[in-house]
């Protein structure tokens, strides 16, 4: 599993350590989809602008979907 922080299991032990909880990366995708395109496809009235600097378009869509989930991807 990749942690922004690097390591994963040393921020894990000093969360547990000194908060007592454990982090969990794949929440958000477990609580609202979207780990494949083909799961956005429920979804309706979504745009998505993403960007080569954007650090959070790995979790948008990256083919068409539908008229209801916009995908734009902005050059700069």
């Amino acid at each position: 599993m990749f942690s922004i922080l690097g390591d994963f299991e040393a921020y894990r032990k000093t969360c547990e350590e000194k908060y007592g909880v454990t982090p969990n990366y794949e929440w958000a995708l477990d609580f609202y989809g979207g780990r494949t395109d083909e799961e956005m496809l429920g979804f309706s009235k979504i745009f998505f602008s993403n960007g080569m600097l954007d650090p959070w378009s790995g979790g948008s869509p990256t083919t068409f979907l539908s008229e209801d989930l916009v995908k734009i991807f902005i050059i700069l």
